[in-house]
């Protein structure tokens, strides 16, 4: 099997699911998408395609050099005041 980019597989091996990260959310629409808000990324595409965008599918986004993964806060479980 050939891999396309390489690099991006490792990042991509090395990154931890979108679903844990907090620029990522589900698509309202059909609740499957994973749709990523990555700031870095949306700079990236408006500046090369000169058009506006709110968020993109994330699994565009994993394993490039703008993906900027960071970890979202544990929940608070039930009964666990602090």
């Amino acid at each position: 099997m050939k891999l396309k980019n390489p690099i991006r597989e490792i990042r991509k091996a090395k990154t931890p699911p979108c679903t844990q990260c907090v620029h990522s959310r589900f698509n309202a629409f059909n609740g499957v998408t994973i749709l990523c808000d990555s700031g870095a990324y949306l700079d990236h595409v408006e500046r090369t395609c000169c058009e506006r965008y709110d968020n993109f599918v994330a699994i565009d986004v994993r394993g490039t050099r703008w993906c900027r993964f960071e970890q979202k806060p544990p929940k608070a479980e039930d009964g666990d005041e602090s």
